[in-house]
């Protein structure tokens, strides 16, 4: 389970969509024939899809073991819902504007999903079983317990650090299209949750004859119950170099506010 973090961090894969229309706040995005105005300031807000990775590879596999034949003696059960494939989206670039058609930027990005306490975990997996313990004379001693486990996904968090190059390719007087690519710095970090419980009961019977030969009453003398837990907490953090690409296409609405819709795709 503590590979899972780590495989999740390496397979982060996200594509930023900026469904909501973006705000742009600028000091002049020039055109052509105007003035060049050096710097502006970007603000994103959208959706990032990711790549679940190892995690919900955990789920199909709880799923299949539970459906399996081979093991149905064990009364296996699955509950474990796949992880969402979206966080919300927030970024802040900051951009230089050495010619009419290029720009450097340097960007924030946040990403971050956290469960409420309140809410069920991610997954569930139990089964149970019965043994005979003892069966000698006139005592039969059997125990049956039942075994639950539990994941959840407490915390996804991405903050990540941007280098990009633009170029703009105007497309009249308010709207003019963008691509733009560069390192991305990721500051990963991944909180999950895990507990186990044991539910094991042992019966104790005597054996009583009922006066034909051969033949006894099983009498339930003791019942002993036991509940054990193990909950556990594991973190994973993780520092990773990317690369993320993007193309887009901006409005001007006023002349020192432009809005734009974007996507971005990154991968490492």
């Amino acid at each position: 389970m503590n590979n899972a973090p780590k495989k999740l961090n390496r397979g982060l894969v996200w594509f930023v969509l900026a469904a909501l229309l973006c705000f742009f706040w600028t000091s002049g995005q020039a055109r052509e024939k105007e003035k060049l105005h050096k710097f502006s300031l970007s603000f994103t807000g959208g959706l990032s899809s990711f790549n679940n990775g190892d995690l919900n590879l955990m789920a199909r596999e709880a799923t299949a073991l539970a459906s399996n034949t081979a093991v149905t003696l064990y009364f296996p059960e699955a509950d474990w819902k796949e992880m969402k494939k979206t966080l919300p989206h927030f970024g802040l670039e900051f951009l230089y504007h050495p010619g009419q058609r290029f720009a450097v930027g340097l960007g924030f990005q946040y990403e971050s999903r956290t469960n409420s306490t309140h809410n069920p975990g991610d997954g569930r997996f139990s089964y149970k079983h019965s043994d005979v313990i003892y069966n000698y004379q006139d005592t039969y001693i059997t125990n049956r317990y039942v075994v639950t486990n539990g994941f959840s996904a407490d915390l996804i968090r991405d903050t990540a650090f941007a280098l990009k190059g633009y170029y703009f390719l105007p497309l009249g007087k308010n709207f003019q299209a963008f691509i733009n690519a560069g390192p991305v710095l990721h500051l990963a970090r991944l909180h999950l949750n895990y507990s186990s419980s044991k539910d094991d009961t042992v019966y104790t019977y005597r054996y009583e004859p009922t006066g034909n030969p051969g033949e006894y009453w099983m009498i339930l003398e003791n019942t002993e119950e036991t509940v054990s837990t193990d909950d556990r907490w594991n973190e994973a953090k993780s520092s990773f170099l990317g690369f993320e690409a993007g193309i887009g296409l901006e409005v001007r609405i006023a002349a020192h506010f432009h809005g734009f819709i974007e996507g971005d795709l990154g991968g490492f």
